[in-house]
C-alpha cells in the first residue's frame, strides 16, 4: 500500500510518502522549494507496531497519518494520541 500526497506541516511544504510493505511502514517527506541538498526526512516503524497504530488511531487508513505529522524545522516527528493512565 502507499499513498503520496503534498502537505501543509508547520508551515512547510512537503511531498509526502507513505508506505506500508511486508516489513515496515515508511513515512518520506521532502521539502518543497528547497534546495535538493536538503535531505528527505524518513520515518520507519516496524510493520507490527504499524498495524497496530493504524488499528488503534487511523481507522485502518494510511491517509490518517499525514494529519500526525509534525516538524519543528529539523525533525519530523510522528505524533499518535498518548495514552492517559489512570491511577
Amino acid at each position: 500500500m502507499e499513498v503520496n500526497r503534498v502537505k501543509s506541516i508547520t508551515g512547510h511544504s512537503f511531498l509526502v510518502n507513505v508506505r506500508l510493505d511486508s516489513a515496515k511502514l515508511t513515512i518520506t517527506a521532502s521539502l518543497q522549494g528547497k534546495p535538493s541538498r536538503t535531505e528527505a526526512k524518513v520515518i520507519e516503524i516496524p510493520r507490527e507496531e504499524a498495524v497496530e497504530l493504524l488499528a488503534e488511531e487511523c481507522n485502518n487508513r494510511l491517509e490518517a497519518l499525514f494529519e500526525m505529522l509534525y516538524f519543528d524545522g529539523d525533525t519530523l516527528f510522528l505524533i499518535g494520541q498518548a495514552e492517559q493512565e489512570e491511577d
